[in-house]
């Protein structure tokens, strides 16, 4: 169970550079403190987007195991394609089961961006407020405190 987490852990930041290119791009400056509707309201959709990433991570663990990988040298293929200072040698067998997963992952990754998308316009956010108040909460250790407060009251 310890190594399926710990899995789960390295595939994270897969899924991360996915959601970063939803979330992260073009947060506005700091605009109006969200109410407690409006708090509630993205704590609901932050709930089902963290729903959907966990699942998306399965999903990830589940392709690269069906090619008969293991999760950590995905991994280590993936970062040393990014980073052309690594190397990693490959066969090219392991290059072409790479190659297969990393296609399959970047479908998984634009599904859930695509259903992340999709619940936040759903919920009656815009993507921009929920980048807002996203960026808010991680500012403002006021708008922390209420938004703590209320998840506990949820």
């Amino acid at each position: 169970m310890m190594n399926f987490s710990k899995k789960l852990g390295g595939l994270f930041l897969l899924m991360a550079f996915a959601t970063a290119s939803v979330f992260g791009q073009g947060v506005p400056d700091q605009q109006e403190a969200p109410s407690d509707d409006e708090l509630k309201q993205f704590i609901g959709v932050l709930q089902h987007i963290q729903l959907i990433d966990q699942l998306s991570q399965q999903q990830m663990v589940m392709a690269i195991q069906e090619e008969e990988m293991e999760v950590q040298r995905f991994v280590e293929l993936m970062q040393a394609q990014q980073d052309p200072n690594q190397e990693v040698e490959t066969t090219p067998e392991e290059k072409e089961k790479y190659d297969k997963v990393a296609g399959m992952i970047e479908q998984i990754q634009v599904d859930a961006q695509e259903e992340m998308e999709s619940h936040i316009a759903e919920s009656g956010l815009t993507i921009m407020r929920y980048q807002e108040i996203s960026l808010q909460i991680q500012t403002d250790e006021a708008l922390q405190q209420r938004f703590q407060e209320l998840i506990q009251q949820l």
